[in-house]
């Protein structure tokens, strides 16, 4: 059976704090394809990306959130979301990318 290529999965170390993170998935989001899924796996973050999609602009914004589901924020779509290791904690956190003016 064939990788699911739309399901790329990369694991983020779960002491980042969430500028890291942030930074590591947009960087991954570069080399790999968007973003589409984020949680836990272990004591890490894991989040899953399309690799049959070209690398997204805007970059995605990662950030911790209040509850799931994320809120929604103006001027933004709401990519994914879960709970994530962030330094270290099981951590709410929603990606947001901004929408084409």
């Amino acid at each position: 059976m064939a990788d699911d290529l739309t399901k790329t999965p990369r694991l983020f170390n779960g002491a980042m704090k969430i500028d890291a993170l942030q930074q590591s998935i947009q960087d991954t989001e570069s080399e790999v394809g968007p973003i589409n899924g984020l949680g836990a796996k272990g004591g890490d973050t894991q989040g899953t990306f399309d690799a049959t999609q070209d690398p997204p602009d805007p970059v995605v914004e990662v950030v911790v959130v209040a509850s799931l589901p994320p809120p929604g924020r103006d001027g933004y779509d709401t990519i994914c979301s879960g709970n994530c290791m962030v330094g270290g904690n099981s951590t709410p956190v929603a990606a947001y990318r901004k929408k084409a003016s």
